[in-house]
């Protein structure tokens, strides 16, 4: 614990939320917490929140001082209304997992029989919600399953997103991704299929908008 410092948060409340909006941040979830306390802005000692982008979840711990936080919350965030968890779901990956391939293969066999309470696939993603977190940790340790010959790997369950469904827009190019990229036009020239604004739709009106946003500092 040598050089590091930490702040107690004494009778706090923890509260879960989970899939939250894909261009979450931790200041949207502190405007949404602050919003549903009635704006009330409460200092660092009394509020925490913390988004993990990787997961999609959240947490939000409030001291007991905080009259105005309760046991039921639904939290307003891009439009969407996310509901208090009390724990976080305890999902895997496993991969790859083409698709067409029979996935019962995969809930049934010993490894995770009687398990699994949802599962979900996605392109050669298979995502399997675990019913406690010792099955979780004991799936996790093994690493990898082998089905028919077919080596899968186990992982902890991050955000799949496919960005050739998605059009381009501020928040996944303009403002965040794009101020990161070298202003090279070679890498277009020599590989364009690797740059990644390729992998998303075009929108001419987006566009337009960040345009007219440039123009508007100059």
């Amino acid at each position: 614990m040598d050089l590091h410092l930490f702040l107690a948060y004494p009778r706090a409340e923890c509260s879960f939320f989970e899939d939250l909006p894909r261009f979450t941040t931790d200041a949207k979830l502190l405007s949404a917490v602050t919003a549903k306390m009635g704006g009330i802005e409460l200092p660092a000692r009394s509020l925490y929140v913390q988004y993990d982008k990787d997961t999609g979840n959240a947490i939000v711990l409030v001291t007991k001082s905080a009259k105005t936080w309760t046991t039921e919350i639904v939290l307003t965030i891009d439009g969407r209304k996310v509901p208090q968890e009390k724990t976080l779901a305890d999902r895997v990956l496993v991969s790859p997992v083409p698709r067409g391939f029979d996935v019962n293969r995969i809930i049934c066999h010993d490894l995770f029989a009687n398990r699994v309470i949802e599962h979900n696939h996605f392109n050669d993603q298979f995502i399997l919600e675990l019913n406690n977190v010792d099955n979780y940790k004991y799936c996790l340790d093994k690493g990898l399953v082998k089905i028919d010959g077919t080596m899968m790997e186990i992982k902890p369950y991050a955000l799949i997103f496919d960005p050739e469904t998605m059009d381009i827009h501020a928040e996944n190019w303009y403002e965040t991704d794009m101020l990161e990229i070298k202003p090279d036009i070679m890498t277009l020239l020599h590989n364009p299929q690797q740059h990644p604004i390729f992998h998303y739709q075009w929108n001419a009106q987006n566009w337009i908008e960040q345009l007219r946003k440039l123009e508007s500092t100059q």
